[in-house]
């Protein structure tokens, strides 16, 4: 878990969306691809990585991302 696993699944029952969130650890290359064909969105919330390769993978194959702003 990273430090703020914590208060991201808090922020997710906040919102409700707890649910529909799902937090993965290491998955193989097929299994990975299988996700990004079934997403609607892929999340990319580090502080300390920009533009890192799993928004990068991400957007390869046209799945939308989100990022979080960092100064």
């Amino acid at each position: 878990p990273t430090p703020d696993a914590d208060e991201g699944r808090a922020r997710g029952r906040e919102l409700g969306i707890s649910e529909r969130v799902r937090r993965r650890g290491y998955v193989d290359r097929a299994e990975l691809d299988a996700l990004y064909a079934a997403s609607a969105l892929a999340l990319v919330p580090s502080r300390y990585e920009g533009i890192g390769y799993a928004l990068a993978e991400a957007l390869c194959p046209g799945v939308p991302v989100g990022a979080a702003r960092t100064d």
